[in-house]
């Protein structure tokens, strides 16, 4: 604040002295005003210059804490996903954008209430976040699709060599060693199908407020889902044939005399698609 009069004057003088013009026709008093308010504003600018860089430095440090505490946990939530991908994989991906994005602005904003933020910056705050949030499933799915092999021969390792129950298998001399062995390679082809595309919903639906349609558009979803998983099945019928029930007349050609070997060898030697007809080329992530 600029100091009053009484405060310019030194020992034993008045302010009627520092109030007589002098020869340029300024007081003493006025002179002592214009630089003592010029300083005034100079340091008060230079203090709000610094409080703000300090408290966008803090801001900046708090919001990336937030960020690194959100990729830990979205990431591990996407990695076991993807290990075992079920088959409604995209749908359970779209849901945890929406939650993991709600949970994560609210952090955020806890973190930032300290600095009192207008709504402008909560607001921008929020968009950053969400952003981070799809970016971060985004990167965890594209790195999956590079290491699909890997999860095709753990998909097929996990069906052929264990039971419905999840235990190990034991082989007996009644089992029907074929026909498991195709159940595996069509569970390893499916999770090549389900991260052949991303299938991730648009921002706007993964930032939607849950609604009294919430219900409605979870059918939606999950039928959405049932006719993707059909429309995979129907693409590695295919490839492999579907294991049937009385695969146990086979031979060890596995033609079992039935006559279809012809049919098999056409099956078997169908040539993998090139290119994903009617898919956004930036959502396919294996070519």
């Amino acid at each position: 604040a600029v100091p009053d009069d009484e405060a310019l004057l030194r020992p034993g003088q008045s302010l009627e002295v520092l109030q007589e013009p002098s020869d340029d026709g300024q007081s003493e008093l006025s002179t002592w005003r214009a630089v003592t308010t010029h300083l005034s504003e100079k340091f008060e600018k230079d203090v709000a210059r610094c409080v703000a860089d300090e408290r966008k430095t803090r801001v900046a440090d708090a919001t990336r804490t937030c960020e690194r505490t959100m990729e830990r946990a979205v990431g591990s939530q996407v990695t076991g996903l993807i290990e075992d991908p079920p088959a409604d994989l995209w749908e359970r991906l779209d849901n945890m954008i929406a939650t993991s994005t709600r949970r994560h602005c609210k952090s955020l904003h806890d973190a930032l209430a300290g600095f009192e933020p207008g709504a402008e910056e909560k607001t921008a705050s929020s968009s950053a976040m969400a952003t981070r949030v799809r970016e971060t499933v985004e990167g965890k799915t594209r790195d999956a699709a590079e290491k699909v092999v890997e999860l095709m021969k753990t998909a097929f390792a996990r069906v052929f060599s264990k039971d419905s129950r999840g235990l190990p298998r034991t082989w007996k001399a009644s089992d029907d060693v074929a026909a498991a062995n195709r159940r595996a390679q069509r569970e390893a082809v499916r999770v090549l199908g389900l991260l052949a595309v991303s299938r991730l919903g648009t921002a706007g639906e993964d930032q939607a407020t849950p609604s009294k349609g919430a219900g409605v558009n979870t059918k939606d979803k999950e039928e959405h889902a049932r006719n993707r998983q059909d429309a995979i099945d129907d693409a590695l019928a295919t490839f492999i044939r579907e294991p049937e029930d009385d695969d146990d007349d086979e031979g060890p050609g596995g033609d079992g005399g039935g006559g279809d070997g012809t049919q098999r060898t056409a099956q078997q030697v169908a040539p993998f698609p090139s290119e994903w007809a009617g898919e956004d080329d930036d959502a396919v992530m294996l070519t």
